[in-house]
């Protein structure tokens, strides 16, 4: 039984998903816990998914949709945050889905641990082919909690995601989201948000279905100018790990970012400017390369040591590199 009946404000941007908004919407309305608000902010949809977010608020009372110009995820996600009541937000993509116990369970984790931010496990594939996402692997417990000291680098390195979790609007105060960053915007939200939390309880229990490979989602195609704003954007959050005693995962972002866009690139596309932005990132971390392998002294992290040094030579022995690290279990 839970302590309290907390309003939830459920945070959906919607662009041109009108094949998945349905079921999206669906099992939200359809939730065991029933005090929600459900804020759906179209960003200038094309494909008829305007006309169906105003459908489904004739159907359910608690749905308010609000239509702006096209302007990104961050931009809508900041309007949502001011037109918001609840206590607790939570933020969910328009072609996922929910398991239809999630913010139940998640209150009843955090009125467990007393804590102001509750995570869940997650499940992540394309239509009916789903698998557990391999997330919260730093605990055998099912369930955990950190601290204000330990929480930053830990659900960082772990799930640097939004939809898998509840956050305290109080403790949002004035954190928006960056307008200009179009790829790990999240991740950087979380990061501000994390330096304020007292406590994080996590639970493995994946009840969040995270859709990959969906046509026109950018974090499933192809290198693009998006992945200059990842560079960028990773700089961002290593800075607030660096300063707030997480600098070793900070270094590993680094790098696995880094890894990452070079998987990407081949001869036609290994732009100037996706070199010089990983060049400037490396250059970051490089004071910290030993961290990669003061609790690890495993090939892989020498590897990944080795990488970091040729990154921030901007030399392109580290594409090579990248892709034998890819390969190591």
């Amino acid at each position: 039984m839970l302590k309290n009946n907390s309003l939830i404000s459920v945070i959906v941007p919607v662009y041109n998903t009108k094949a998945y908004l349905g079921k999206c919407i669906k099992t939200i309305i359809e939730q065991s816990y029933k005090n929600l608000e459900i804020i759906l902010i179209d960003d200038g949809s094309t494909d008829g998914t305007s006309m169906m977010c105003d459908e489904w608020s004739q159907k359910d009372v608690r749905i308010k949709v609000f239509h702006l110009q096209n302007g990104g995820v961050s931009k809508a996600r900041n309007f949502a945050l001011e037109q918001c009541h609840g206590e607790w937000v939570s933020f969910v993509d328009s072609d996922d889905w929910l398991a239809l116990d999630m913010y139940e369970v998640l209150l009843a984790l955090a009125d467990k641990f007393e804590a102001d931010t509750a995570c869940c496990g997650a499940w992540q594939g394309n239509e009916e082919n789903y698998t557990v996402r391999n997330i919260w692997r730093r605990f055998k417990e099912d369930e955990v909690c950190y601290n204000s000291g330990s929480a930053l680098g830990n659900v960082i390195e772990q799930s640097g995601t939004l939809w898998n979790k509840l956050l305290k609007r109080e403790l949002i105060g004035c954190i928006r989201f960056n307008e200009r960053i179009r790829y790990a915007e999240d991740t950087l939200f979380l990061s501000e948000y994390l330096l304020k939390a007292n406590s994080v309880a996590v639970t493995k229990k994946p009840l969040y279905y995270y859709r990959i490979n969906r046509l026109g989602n950018v974090v499933s195609g192809g290198l693009n100018s998006r992945h200059l704003d990842y560079l960028y954007a990773t700089a961002l959050i290593f800075d607030i790990l660096r300063e707030n005693g997480s600098v070793d995962v900070g270094v590993e972002r680094v790098v696995d970012v880094g890894i990452r866009v070079a998987a990407l690139m081949n001869k036609a596309n290994k732009q100037k400017c996706y070199m010089d932005a990983i060049r400037q990132l490396a250059k970051k971390a490089m004071p910290y390369r030993a961290e990669l392998i003061k609790n690890n002294r495993s090939a892989k992290q020498y590897l990944k040591k080795f990488i970091l040094a040729q990154m921030s030579y901007g030399n392109c022995l580290f594409v090579c590199c990248s892709k034998i690290v890819n390969r190591i279990k």
